[in-house]
Formats: C-alpha cells, sequence, structure tokens
C-alpha cells in the first residue's frame, strides 16, 4: 500500500531531484484514445493533459456537414444531440495550471435529419469571456 501511495504522490507532489517525466506523457495500459493530437498540432511541453488528445478543446466556433465514415443513420432518426463543454476561448497549449473547470464554455451540437448530420458549436458569452476577449488573455483565478 505504501509503494502505491508513494507513486499515487509522485503525481501530485513535485519531487526534488527527480528525473523530468517523459514528454509527451504515455497513455495508459487500458483502452484509451492516446494523447496524440486529432488536429496535427503539436502540443507544447507542460500543457496540461486535459487539453490532448481526445480532450484538445476547439478554440474556434464553426459548423459544417459531418462525413459518415461506416454504415449509415437510421431511417427517421432525426433530433439533435446537445453537450456543453469548458473550452477555452484563448488558447492554454503549455499552461501547466490550466484545468479544464476554468475553460470557457461552449454548446456542442449535432443535428441529425434527413440521413444527414452536421455540427454547429458555440460559446457561451459571459462577463469572464468577453473580458478575456477584451485583454487579449487568459484571466487569473
Amino acid at each position: 500500500m505504501a509503494t502505491r501511495i508513494a507513486a499515487l504522490a509522485g503525481h501530485v507532489v513535485p519531487q526534488t531531484g527527480a528525473a523530468a517525466p517523459a514528454w509527451p506523457p504515455a497513455a495508459p495500459s487500458h483502452p484509451f484514445a492516446g494523447f496524440d493530437s486529432p488536429t496535427g498540432l503539436g502540443y507544447k511541453r507542460g500543457t496540461s493533459p486535459s487539453v490532448m488528445g481526445n480532450m484538445e478543446p476547439a478554440c474556434q466556433e464553426i459548423e459544417g456537414s459531418l462525413q459518415l465514415i461506416h454504415g449509415a443513420l437510421p431511417v427517421g432518426l432525426e433530433g439533435r444531440f446537445l453537450r456543453n463543454g469548458p473550452n477555452p476561448s484563448l488558447e492554454q497549449w503549455g499552461n501547466t495550471r490550466y484545468h479544464e473547470f476554468e475553460g470557457d464554455g461552449m454548446i456542442h451540437s449535432v443535428h441529425l435529419q434527413d440521413g444527414q448530420a452536421t455540427y454547429a458549436n458555440r460559446f457561451i458569452q459571459t462577463k469572464r469571456k468577453m473580458l478575456q476577449q477584451e485583454k487579449g488573455r487568459p484571466l487569473k483565478q
């Protein structure tokens, strides 16, 4: 048990004299999408794993058709899937202090109709987000 606690503490508490961790971090042995960027972005050293790989945020508002790679959408399946996420409106690559709970809110939407799917996202316009845009930098917590 003490060995496990020491191993966990090594991830939380900085250890003096310890070797620098491998970059990018190694993926765990269980099923995992990995830390490779889906957009081809090269992450700066120190980028939080919470914004790497499958969790890489969409930093711009976009919309467009989704291409179905395999199979077909079921006939009659229509509607909209919405989810919110903590996407930062300003880049956080290399910011070791960033945590996803600090991200600006973004609504993601997939609209299914007539066998087609479209995607769109929009930032939630908060006072904090507007102030960050004015200053051109993330605000401190």
